[in-house]
């Protein structure tokens, strides 16, 4: 076993617990029964570009405390996914590995703990008020990236008081800042630097 191997899933089993296929964009739910049934472990090159799979990737948003601002930051050229260079993205996370899931327990048991070693590792400075929570599932083959991925979305809320204390640590962030969830919404040329999951995320948080 290796850390780059990466859990994937098949698409045939992309299905709500009615047994309904998952919508496309951004929905509001619970973790769906097939997380847990069939997968398997993959290398994280060969999961990137096989269509018949998706693999989960944990993808952790920050807020104020007044919830009226997000942790935005640009990504750099030097992150493994080339197809995301220089996007805007409200959404920190990663691939989930193998030390991420304990023996024998379910593999959605290991989402969280991903997230929350993700984020870590990519920003300092981080004081939730809470441990950060599940939100809803990013499911849209609308890209070539979205294609492979499927998105688990987490929210957290910083401190009052802690905001500018976020600092990114990972070189594949190219700087973060503080923006007004409106703004980035309703300013086109924000849109349309911005990455698709974080488009179709955004505006549920208005």
């Amino acid at each position: 076993m290796t850390k780059k191997e990466t859990p994937v899933f098949s698409k045939a089993q992309f299905k709500d617990n009615n047994g309904d296929f998952l919508p496309q964009g951004f929905f509001d739910h619970k973790l769906i029964k097939f997380w847990d049934l069939d997968f398997k472990w993959m290398s994280r090159t060969k999961a990137e570009i096989s269509s018949a799979y998706k693999h989960p990737i944990p993808y952790v948003v920050l807020f104020n405390a007044m919830c009226d601002k997000v942790l935005m930051y640009e990504r750099s050229n030097k992150g493994n996914e080339s197809r995301l260079h220089g996007k805007l993205s409200i959404g920190i996370g990663g691939h989930i590995e193998h030390d991420d899931v304990e023996k024998d327990l379910p593999i959605s048991s290991g989402f969280c703990w991903a997230a929350e070693r993700e984020l870590e590792e990519e920003v300092a400075g981080v004081h939730l008020m809470s441990p950060i929570t599940y939100r809803g599932m990013v499911n849209w083959d609308g890209d070539a990236v979205g294609q492979v991925h499927a998105g688990l979305v987490y929210v957290g809320y910083v401190k009052p008081g802690t905001e500018n204390e976020i600092k990114p640590i990972d070189s594949e962030i190219q700087y973060c800042q503080w923006e007004s969830i409106a703004k980035l919404v309703f300013t086109e040329t924000l849109i349309e630097r911005m990455e698709n999951w974080s488009k179709l995320i955004l505006p549920a948080f208005l």
